[in-house]
């Protein structure tokens, strides 16, 4: 099997880093953001509704946003895992105005989300088929 040569393999590194900083930057401040506002969204007098999912899944995006600065396969999966999670949301639920996806914010993070999610899953993938996922003896996962 021929390999590729090593200024490839260093520019497809330097993409994929660049990739996965704006990937952790914008998933760890978004995180913060919802969190801090949460306290104001849910806070007039007809809001029922449960905070603790919100506040689970927020406080989850930070950690993952956290772990994913290391490399290896299985922290690409959690996130894929989590960035998953609300643009399926919006889309089962309806939040998103396919007609002019471009109306309102729920359109633009999901169709974020929908790409984060493809190169997550694409580089989840390659690594797996790899064999990166399976850790030597030792050594922490």
């Amino acid at each position: 099997m021929r390999q590729a040569p090593e200024s490839v393999s260093k520019a497809a590194k330097l993409a994929d880093h660049m990739i996965i900083s704006v990937v952790i930057a914008v998933q760890f401040l978004s995180c913060i953001f919802y969190l801090l506002s949460i306290p104001w969204a849910f806070n007039y007098g007809g809001s029922a509704h449960n905070l603790l999912p919100w506040i689970a899944y927020w406080c989850a995006g930070i950690v993952t946003a956290v772990r994913l600065q290391k490399q290896g396969t299985w922290r690409r999966i959690a996130a894929l895992i989590w960035n998953s999670l609300l643009p399926g949301y919006a889309i089962f639920h309806g939040k998103v105005n396919w007609h002019n996806p471009f109306d309102n914010f729920d359109s633009y993070t999901t169709i974020y989300g929908m790409f984060v999610v493809a190169y997550l899953a694409a580089t989840s993938a390659m690594g797996v088929a790899a064999g990166c996922v399976v850790a030597q003896p030792g050594e922490k996962p």
